[in-house]
This record gives structure tokens, C-alpha cells and sequence, in this order.
């Protein structure tokens, strides 16, 4: 109880402190899952080892899975370049701009529409 408190509570609190909504649910989503995991574990993990592997699976998918999304969309994250054969995104021409002078995802939010 004292690992998956540690592991799946107080390690996602503290790596996820920089995403302020984000830390405090996935810390609590973490104290309700070591709860389930020791209440009711899965009928292939009843031994020690199999329940410290899922409470284990659990700061690895919730602190890598923001992470990896974070610095994908940052740009950070090295990736191997884009295949010629991947289409590449098409150009729209909006209203009251030259093609391609708006930010597209500024211009959706802001409500402007594509001609």
C-alpha cells in the first residue's frame, strides 16, 4: 500500500507539477487505482510481483502518456522525418487573408470560416 501510494500518488503530484489541473487528478485518479489494484486486483494478479507490475504500469502510462503529447506537440521530441509518400497538409484559403496567413488553429478557435 505504501509503494502504490508512493508510485501512483506522490511521484505523479510531484512530475506533473508544472501541468497545475492536471497533477492533482491524475495523483488522486493514482490513490483510487492503488485502492482498486489491493481491494479487487485481476485474477492474474494475485501474487506480490503481479500487483507491484500494474501499480507500476500506472505512473509510466500517466506520466509519460502528457508528457510525450507535451513535448510532441512542443516540437522537442526528436522524430524521425515525415515520409515523401504522407500527403502534406493542404492549404485553405480563409476569408479576408492571403492562403495560408493565419494560424489554423487560432483561426477555428476564433470562428473564422474556410471559403
Amino acid at each position: 500500500l505504501i509503494y502504490g501510494l508512493l508510485l501512483c500518488w506522490l511521484f505523479p503530484l510531484l512530475a506533473l507539477r508544472e501541468y497545475a489541473p492536471l497533477h492533482t487528478i491524475v495523483a488522486n485518479l493514482g490513490a483510487v487505482y492503488v485502492i482498486w489494484i489491493n481491494i479487487s486486483p485481476p485474477s492474474f494478479a494475485r501474487r506480490r510481483c503481479a500487483k507491484a507490475g500494474l501499480l507500476l504500469l500506472y505512473p509510466i502510462l500517466a506520466i509519460g502518456g502528457p508528457l510525450l503529447v507535451h513535448h510532441y506537440m512542443a516540437g522537442t521530441l526528436p522524430l524521425p522525418p515525415v515520409p515523401r509518400w504522407v500527403p502534406a497538409v493542404p492549404r485553405i484559403r480563409l476569408r479576408g487573408g492571403a492562403p495560408g496567413s493565419c494560424d489554423p488553429i487560432r483561426t477555428f478557435t476564433l470562428g473564422v470560416v474556410p471559403r
